[in-house]
C-alpha cells in the first residue's frame, strides 16, 4: 500500500471471500512501500493483517512500484503468485 490502506482492506476482504466461495487457500502479502501517512495507516494495516491472516510487511524505504512487488515476493513461496495494486 502507498497511502491506500482504506483500498488494501477491501481488496484483502473481498480476495478471502471469493476464495473461500471457491475453497481456495490464500497466502495474502500486504507490502507498505513507505507510506508518507504510515502513521494514520498502520493500525488499519495491521487490523485487516490480523483480521485477514495476511502477512504484513513495512519496507524501509519507498522502493517504486517494482520494488515494492519484490519486496512482497521475495516473502512469499507461493507455487502461484497474483500482483494486485
Amino acid at each position: 500500500s502507498y497511502n491506500s490502506a482504506a483500498y488494501a482492506v477491501e481488496c484483502v476482504r473481498s480476495l478471502r471471500r471469493e476464495a473461500a466461495r471457491a475453497g481456495l487457500a490464500l497466502e495474502i502479502v500486504l507490502v507498505d512501500n513507505r507510506s508518507p501517512e504510515l502513521e494514520r495507516d498502520q493500525p488499519i494495516l495491521e487490523a485487516i493483517a490480523s483480521e485477514s491472516g495476511a502477512e504484513l510487511l513495512f519496507n524501509d524505504r519507498n522502493s517504486g512500484y517494482s520494488g515494492g512487488m519484490n519486496f512482497g515476493l521475495r516473502a512469499t513461496s507461493a507455487p502461484v503468485l497474483a500482483i494486485l495494486n
